[in-house]
């Protein structure tokens, strides 16, 4: 990831149903259907992931 982008970028590790480690793109916001995903969450974030999810979201939105 470039320097600029790695505060909005989460990487999470393959764990779950995650087969590979992901990012959530905090500056690119998507609407998906729940179905593509079949039955239940592909993972649970821990509260250190969501807490840097809310403190990116708050930056890409000029709120911090």
């Amino acid at each position: 990831v470039y320097p600029a982008f790695r505060h909005w970028r989460i990487t999470l590790p393959a764990r779950d149903r995650l087969l590979k480690p992901c990012q959530i793109v905090v500056d690119q916001p998507r609407a998906l259907d729940r179905r593509r995903f079949g039955e239940g969450p592909l993972t649970t974030l821990t509260r250190e992931e969501m807490q840097a999810v809310e403190r990116s979201l708050k930056a890409v939105m000029g709120m911090l």
